[in-house]
Protein backbone atom coordinates (compact mmCIF):
# COMPACT_ATOMS: atom_id res chain seq x y z
CA UNK A 1 0.00 0.00 0.00
CA UNK A 2 0.82 3.65 -0.65
CA UNK A 3 0.25 7.18 1.02
CA UNK A 4 -1.48 9.39 -1.14
CA UNK A 5 -0.39 13.34 -0.94
CA UNK A 6 -3.36 14.31 -0.47
CA UNK A 7 -4.42 12.43 2.72
CA UNK A 8 -2.59 15.33 4.72
CA UNK A 9 -2.65 18.12 3.56
CA UNK A 10 -4.88 19.92 5.06
CA UNK A 11 -3.92 18.80 8.30
CA UNK A 12 -1.66 21.64 9.36
CA UNK A 13 -1.94 21.21 12.90
CA UNK A 14 -1.55 17.65 13.15
CA UNK A 15 0.68 16.77 16.02
CA UNK A 16 1.05 12.98 16.57
CA UNK A 17 0.20 10.23 13.13
CA UNK A 18 0.22 6.69 13.72
CA UNK A 19 0.34 4.51 10.98
CA UNK A 20 1.35 0.93 12.34
CA UNK A 21 0.45 -2.07 10.53
CA UNK A 22 -0.39 -0.74 7.13
CA UNK A 23 1.15 -3.16 5.41
CA UNK A 24 2.49 -0.32 3.51
CA UNK A 25 5.43 -0.57 1.35
CA UNK A 26 5.76 2.64 -0.38
CA UNK A 27 6.54 5.92 1.10
CA UNK A 28 6.86 8.67 -1.53
CA UNK A 29 9.43 11.36 -1.17
CA UNK A 30 8.59 14.64 -0.56
CA UNK A 31 4.13 13.88 -0.63
CA UNK A 32 3.84 11.17 1.77
CA UNK A 33 3.21 13.59 4.54
CA UNK A 34 3.04 16.90 2.87
CA UNK A 35 1.47 19.71 4.92
CA UNK A 36 2.30 17.78 8.11
CA UNK A 37 4.14 21.04 9.47
CA UNK A 38 3.45 20.71 13.06
CA UNK A 39 4.41 16.50 13.58
CA UNK A 40 5.92 15.98 16.31
CA UNK A 41 5.02 12.31 16.98
CA UNK A 42 5.28 9.81 13.34
CA UNK A 43 5.08 5.98 14.20
CA UNK A 44 5.29 3.98 11.04
CA UNK A 45 6.49 0.70 12.36
CA UNK A 46 5.18 -2.47 11.44
CA UNK A 47 4.91 -2.28 7.83
CA UNK A 48 6.64 -3.49 5.18
CA UNK A 49 8.90 -0.30 4.37
CA UNK A 50 12.48 -2.12 2.41
CA UNK A 51 13.46 1.54 1.54
CA UNK A 52 13.54 5.23 3.07
CA UNK A 53 13.97 7.60 0.04
CA UNK A 54 16.29 10.87 0.37
CA UNK A 55 14.62 13.90 1.27
CA UNK A 56 11.88 11.73 2.82
CA UNK A 57 11.17 13.66 6.28
CA UNK A 58 12.58 16.55 4.96
CA UNK A 59 9.30 18.89 5.21
CA UNK A 60 8.60 17.87 8.95
CA UNK A 61 10.70 20.61 10.73
CA UNK A 62 9.13 19.78 14.14
CA UNK A 63 9.85 15.88 13.98
CA UNK A 64 11.01 14.94 17.18
CA UNK A 65 9.99 11.26 17.63
CA UNK A 66 10.05 8.76 14.66
CA UNK A 67 9.37 4.88 14.80
CA UNK A 68 10.57 2.77 11.83
CA UNK A 69 11.00 -0.10 14.35
CA UNK A 70 9.33 -3.47 12.81
CA UNK A 71 9.80 -2.79 8.96
CA UNK A 72 11.78 -4.27 6.26
CA UNK A 73 14.36 -1.77 5.93
CA UNK A 74 17.40 -2.73 4.19
CA UNK A 75 19.45 0.09 4.80
CA UNK A 76 19.23 4.48 5.17
CA UNK A 77 21.06 6.99 6.18
CA UNK A 78 21.06 9.68 9.18
CA UNK A 79 21.62 12.09 6.51
CA UNK A 80 18.72 11.93 5.22
CA UNK A 81 16.85 13.16 8.58
CA UNK A 82 18.82 16.82 9.06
Amino acid sequence: YEIDKSYFEKLFNLNSLYLSSNLLKHLSANSSFFGLMSLKILNININRLEFLLPNLFIDLKNLEELDLSDNHLISFQLSWFN
